[in-house]
């Protein structure tokens, strides 16, 4: 699928029109700042402007709406990238060529731009029962975070191993934190997010450039940032001794995380291979974990590997029995030698390629995943093609693999014990 870029006020816009889809997608992106300061009142925000508007200020009435746009889906979503928030407003619709209403888009778009523009603030603050109940949600929505375990540990582990970084930060924030925030704070930062933010728009359907155009300048909105974020961490950080702790806890498994160092980011010449290496070292059924750990020597009921190339980690977590600890961490470090001496199996590295390939083919089965495609290329200042990701991962030898092994590096072990 090929996009045009055009700009609206200074903002870019990227259209592809195809119609390989029966829905309408649009994405509104603002890129701010993320930070320990700002995540909880960011997560608590972005929660409210998901609850209601000025004009459909109640939930009902916002469900209404949607269902009178012949089932339409809305949502605002937030995630963090290093130190840069990613925050969108998503509409998508069935596509107006499909239905006898010639009006839905007219309506749609307004519907969006109340999402964004208008949202339920009076004299200066939110809602206050609104505000509340939302808080009360978020509250719970952190606390239950104890009650996953797997979700639990990984978070733990990472606290440990980068206690005075960004990549410690939670994107739901901390209960401490919200307990500060008032109504009053949350305009404030909406106000500056809406001021001050990097913006991008994204459409994805059967829609003609000119359509688009009309409905987007009624937005009345202007840039606010040049695009100077940090997206991806440079940081390095040398591991001289390997932190490791255990937790006590009333659990059916014990769960093991261990943290890596990497030296490799979404801008590293190595990115895809890394993904390879990473599908090829813990990354599934056919992983080389899974095979020795699992299946081989029964020490684990799963474990899993996954780069997370924003705060260039990998994390190793397993679900065990605490009996089989010492066997598990010093296996995962064995089977990590090997790759880096070069021992390596050419069948799957040619697997892994296949199977990342196909997940790279699937991106323009699904719009938001095209979406989110084009936003890294945005946010990258690239022009990527699925075709240019395919081919590096293709490229992908075993001499890569190796050299990726070697920028790798064990920095924590957490274990959260049944005993």
């Amino acid at each position: 699928m090929e996009s045009q870029k055009f700009f609206i006020n200074d903002i870019p816009v990227f259209l592809t029109k195809t119609d390989k889809f029966k829905t309408i997608n649009i994405q509104f992106v603002f890129l701010y700042d993320f930070s320990k300061e700002l995540a909880t009142k960011l997560s608590l925000l972005i929660r409210l402007l998901n609850s209601s508007t000025k004009l459909y200020n109640t939930k009902k009435k916002l469900v209404n709406k949607l269902y009178d746009l012949y089932d339409a889906s809305i949502g605002v979503s937030f995630s963090p990238s290093y130190k840069t928030s990613i925050i969108s407003f998503e509409l998508e619709i069935v596509n107006e060529k499909n239905i006898s209403d010639k009006s839905l888009y007219d309506e749609s778009f307004a519907f969006l731009k109340e999402i964004i523009l208008n949202p339920n603030i009076i004299d200066n603050h939110f809602s206050e029962k609104e505000f509340l109940e939302e808080k009360r949600k978020l509250k719970e929505a952190i606390l239950k975070i104890y009650n996953n375990k797997n979700r639990y540990a990984i978070r733990k582990m990472i606290k440990l191993m980068c206690a005075d970084e960004v990549a410690s930060v939670s994107f739901l924030g901390e209960i401490d934190d919200l307990e500060k925030i008032t109504s009053y704070d949350l305009v404030s930062l909406y106000n500056d997010l809406m001021h001050n933010s990097n913006i991008s728009i994204y459409v994805v359907g059967d829609i003609e450039k000119t359509n688009i155009e009309k409905h987007l300048k009624s937005f009345n909105l202007f840039q606010g940032r040049e695009l100077v974020f940090e997206f991806d961490s440079e940081e390095k950080h040398p591991v001289n001794k390997i932190k490791e702790e255990k937790e006590i806890q009333s659990l059916n498994q014990s769960i093991l995380c261990m943290g890596f160092r990497t030296d490799f980011n979404a801008n590293h010449p190595l990115f895809y291979s890394s993904l390879v290496f990473c599908e090829m070292f813990g990354g599934g059924y056919t992983s080389d974990l899974f095979r020795i750990v699992r299946e081989e020597n029964s020490f684990a009921y799963n474990i899993v590997a996954q780069m997370i190339s924003d705060i260039k980690l990998m994390i190793v977590d397993a679900g065990i029995d605490s009996k089989n600890y010492d066997n598990v961490k010093k296996m995962v470090v064995e089977v990590l030698k090997e790759y880096q001496k070069g021992n390596i199996d050419s069948d799957l590295l040619e697997v892994s390629k296949t199977s990342l390939i196909n997940e790279t083919l699937e991106i323009e089965d699904e719009p938001k995943a095209y979406i989110s495609f084009m936003l890294k290329n945005y946010i990258l200042k690239k022009y990527i093609t699925i075709n240019d990701i395919i081919e590096s991962i293709n490229k992908t030898t075993i001499e890569d693999i190796t050299k990726i092994s070697q920028g790798i590096y064990l920095d924590t072990i957490f274990l959260l014990s049944n005993e």
